[in-house]
């Protein structure tokens, strides 16, 4: 007696889970970030992880690091074939330390504005490949704060010359001003007093 076709099509897709058959259920997943912004002269780590369904061992493990020179055209920055690692940029390193949880990043150091770019993490394990792209860019150091440095070369103003937001100099002419205002005033008020004082009168 045959099983009916829906119990088959449950077997064939554990199976198909378990063996990684299935089109749509890739056995290799890779993990980075798509953009990483830095500064010129840091130490930048190009994060990249990979997960796989099966049991795997280190010399399966093949991994490159490359640089976009054209389009889909990368240039080799580090080569892990499983036994050895190549480099093939002075500041570029890898290691094989976390290799067995998937770990794959690559370090880069002391980073200039010629590393910006497009940069391929390419893994494959056990005949089973795949690709992760990610974008760096490198700011000069200071590069946006250059305009508001310029501001330190400007001589402060000498705390001694100054009081309550008023120079001495100022404070000088207010205080003449009101000396004049009260001699006028005291003129005024003197001139108003003898007008009002009466003229004493001839005795016959």
């Amino acid at each position: 007696m045959a099983p009916p076709p829906s119990l088959l099509l449950l077997l064939l897709g554990i199976v198909g889970r378990g063996l990684c058959f299935s089109v749509t259920d890739a056995c290799l997943h890779l993990h980075t970030d798509r953009l990483i912004l830095c500064t010129a002269g840091e130490d930048v780590l190009l994060h990249c992880q990979f997960q796989y369904k099966r049991n795997f061992t280190l010399d399966e493990v093949h991994v490159l690091w490359g640089k976009e020179i054209a389009t889909d055209e990368y240039q080799a920055l580090v080569i892990f074939d499983g036994q050895n690692v190549k480099r093939f940029r002075e500041n570029a390193f890898f290691s094989t330390g976390s290799l067995q949880d998937g770990k794959v990043s690559m370090l880069m150091k002391n980073v200039t504005t010629a590393d910006n770019g497009a940069y391929l993490c390419d893994v494959t394990v056990n005949a089973t490949n795949s690709k992760a792209r990610m974008q760096m860019q490198v700011a000069k150091t200071g590069h946006v704060c250059k305009e508001d440095l310029q501001l330190e070369n400007i001589p402060k103003v000498q705390e001694s010359n100054t009081a309550d937001g008023f120079t001495n100099r100022s404070l000088g002419a207010i205080v003449a001003v009101v000396m004049v205002l009260g001699i006028v005033l005291s003129t005024v008020a003197f001139v108003q007093c003898k007008k009002r004082r009466p003229v004493p009168r001839d005795s016959a």
